[in-house]
């Protein structure tokens, strides 16, 4: 081999190396950096949900709620003492079943968070037109009420999705700081007065019926 056949496989052996090393390996592609927009989305937490419950070291009247938007045009309990102005509550009415019987009663559903964080707070006397207050929350979880600023003694039914009684606190005390807790995860909480669930016969596993508790 003369010297410009050496100098030719010399040249490409180096052409051939060059490809080589600036060719990119299959097995150590990185993917590309994601921009400052991806990185953010898939950084960020959740967004909460809403009507997301409350969160508080100690429960209202009305703790972690949810409920239905209501229209403009519903009758109405009078205001309590000291009630702030977006406080309001829907005259409604249920029907309780204890097995036996069936009572037709009617209620007050507070309308918004607020409402149910005031409930039966600073009455004295049950307004006329209604013999129970029933509070709607979003989804079935632990319930807590408490009796702050409640000066009527109540029978507190907590009910579950099917509208099914699932704990019963009898004759609570009024004004006193003290939890109300739901033993089973309930979503929906009725105030009625004390000694309805003596005189009604009401039980565990006794239902309450509404259009909410029939919702899918």
């Amino acid at each position: 081999m003369g010297a410009k056949g050496l100098q030719f496989w010399l040249f490409a052996l180096i052409a051939i190396s060059l490809i080589w090393v600036l060719l990119p390996s299959a097995e150590t592609t990185v993917p590309p950096a994601p921009t400052a927009a991806v990185a953010a989305t898939e950084n960020r937490e959740p967004a909460p949900i809403a009507h997301e419950p409350l969160d508080s070291e100690i429960p209202s009247s009305s703790a972690e709620s949810e409920i239905e938007d209501y229209s403009d045009d519903y009758a109405t309990i009078e205001p309590a003492e000291n009630q702030p102005d977006n406080v309001s509550y829907r005259i409604d009415s249920i029907v309780l079943n204890n097995g036996g019987q069936s009572y037709t009663v009617p209620v007050a559903i507070p309308v918004n968070e607020e409402s149910q964080r005031f409930g039966m707070m600073n009455r004295k006397a049950w307004p006329e037109e209604i013999k129970g207050m029933l509070f709607l929350f979003g989804h079935e979880q632990p319930r807590a009420m408490w009796m702050k600023n409640t000066y009527l003694p109540l029978d507190i039914l907590f009910l579950d999705r099917a509208g099914k009684v699932v704990t019963i606190a009898e004759n609570t005390k009024p004004l006193s700081e003290e939890t109300i807790e739901s033993k089973k995860p309930a979503v929906a909480a009725l105030e009625i007065p004390a000694g309805s669930v003596r005189a009604w016969k009401i039980s565990l596993g006794d239902t309450v019926q509404h259009p909410f508790f029939s919702r899918p």
